[in-house]
């Protein structure tokens, strides 16, 4: 079965654009009802705008792609190109009047992520990547042209930004181990964001667990055709994308805390994660 990559990353960038304009112009009349409601965004808040983002993509890809099938929603047949679709990634912080959420669409076939595209609201940028075709962004306030992605050269753990969450305790045993070895941490509340900010070189890596499929498919992407080394999560669901030239240094230092997570007891363990790709 031949899968066009071009036409399925240019299909993923005008959804999540879609999405993306539909979420934006919710935000007053979302503001105006947390004045009212007092409303704080948490996880488990389901925005109104994520889920007239997400019913918009669906019934978009129903007209012009009416044999795939979306993530959680149409059962998926060996073959078949599947959506994976996050319309409101760091809904929490969309509810609390943050701007740091994102729109998050990627085409898979088979369990290999072949087109993916990331969206910010508020600033407009657009982050996008085909399998084997690189990683570019479109950032309106920067030039007109889309430009190629690439991570950052940075060569030492130990002046490194690295962003993670902190939205499982396992998660926050990571970043135990990781603060003693880095420059600086930062959470962005938006894992899709925070995995297109290492392809485009504005932090060095990032590292969580506990994130789902919907919310790391498009960013793991874009992160990988940028260059970076991408760790798809194993059983301890830890996800990992790292500049290369910090990565083997990174991975040390998560083993060695895993190691004394599992001397203490826990469940905190790092021995499924491997790179999918060395770029």
């Amino acid at each position: 079965m031949h899968v066009p990559v071009d036409r399925l990353t240019e299909l993923a960038e005008d959804l999540a654009a879609r999405a993306a304009h539909l979420i934006w112009t919710d935000r007053l009349p979302a503001a105006a009802r947390r004045r009212v409601e007092g409303l704080r965004g948490t996880a488990t808040t389901i925005s109104p705008a994520g889920l007239g983002a997400e019913r918009l993509i669906r019934e978009l890809l129903a007209e012009y792609r009416p044999s795939d099938a979306v993530l959680g929603h149409t059962a998926v047949t060996p073959g078949q190109v599947t959506w994976v679709v996050d319309a409101l990634n760091g809904n929490a912080n969309y509810l609390s009047g943050l701007p740091s959420y994102s729109v998050s669409v990627a085409a898979m076939l088979d369990d290999v992520v072949l087109a993916a595209a990331v969206v910010e609201p508020h600033s407009r940028r657009t982050w996008s990547a085909g399998l084997g075709q690189g990683a570019r962004l479109h950032d309106r306030m920067i030039s007109d042209s889309w430009l190629e992605l690439g991570v950052s050269s940075t060569e030492r753990l130990d002046v490194a930004v690295v962003s993670t969450g902190f939205s499982t305790t396992a998660a926050t045993r990571v970043i135990g181990a990781l603060l003693p070895h880095i420059g600086d941490i930062r959470c962005s509340g938006s894992p899709a964001l925070d995995l297109v900010h290492v392809a485009a070189g504005w932090t060095d890596a990032h590292v969580d667990r506990g994130v789902s499929l919907r919310e790391r498919a498009a960013g793991l992407l874009i992160a990988e055709e940028a260059g970076a080394t991408v760790c798809q999560p194993g059983l301890d669901g830890v996800v990992l994308a790292s500049a290369s030239r910090i990565f083997d240094a990174l991975l040390q230092v998560l083993d060695r805390g895993a190691a004394a997570e599992a001397e203490a007891g826990t469940s905190l363990t790092l021995t499924a994660v491997r790179p999918r790709r060395t770029a």
